[in-house]
């Protein structure tokens, strides 16, 4: 389950809104089950539930997990495609793989008319708690040629391309993956 930092104290978690009916209506979970929520920010806390409330879930936390974000530095930017549903799979198959940072663009060859950027939150959400990832993806919509004078390196990716992807590379500074026409 996701949580925002704001509704996690030092003893306890709270579960709030579509977070608590997936647990409670859906899950069906009660006092004394177990149940695991990310604040986002890469803790992962292994609770026990203490109370259910018509509208709220109070945990308590029993274990915490900390990971660190390896691909804190990568950015894919992915255009704005023409059917939304190939947008909406790349962006969950992303954050499936442990990708937490986007940035929808506009080129001269965008088709699409809008992207709906609180739907893509929810798909990217539920990637990641189905994956177990501890970061909350983070979407932006952005212009290609602000992604161009952003700073960090660019690397752009062609399905004609010779030349090869070392994907050992620890990147320092931000990498801007860049797919698409």
């Amino acid at each position: 389950y996701y949580t925002p930092p704001q509704f996690v104290s030092k003893n306890q978690v709270l579960l709030l809104e579509d977070e608590f009916n997936h647990a409670v209506k859906v899950m069906r979970n009660c006092i004394g089950d177990e149940l695991y929520a990310t604040n986002g920010e890469g803790t992962i806390y292994q609770t026990k539930i203490f109370a259910v409330n018509n509208d709220k879930l109070i945990a308590r936390i029993k274990k915490q997990f900390r990971y660190k974000n390896l691909s804190e530095n990568i950015i894919f930017c992915i255009p704005k495609l023409k059917n939304p549903d190939r947008l909406k799979f790349a962006i969950e198959k992303s954050v499936e793989l442990g990708i937490n940072r986007f940035k929808i663009f506009e080129s001269k060859n965008t088709v699409s008319k809008t992207s709906n950027l609180i739907r893509l939150q929810k798909i990217a959400i539920a990637a990641m708690k189905q994956s177990l990832h501890a970061f909350l993806p983070q979407i932006e919509f952005d212009t290609f040629s602000q992604i161009k004078k952003s700073n960090g390196n660019k690397i752009f990716f062609d399905q004609n391309a010779t030349a090869e992807f070392n994907n050992e590379t620890k990147f320092i500074r931000p990498a801007y993956f860049i797919f698409g026409p």
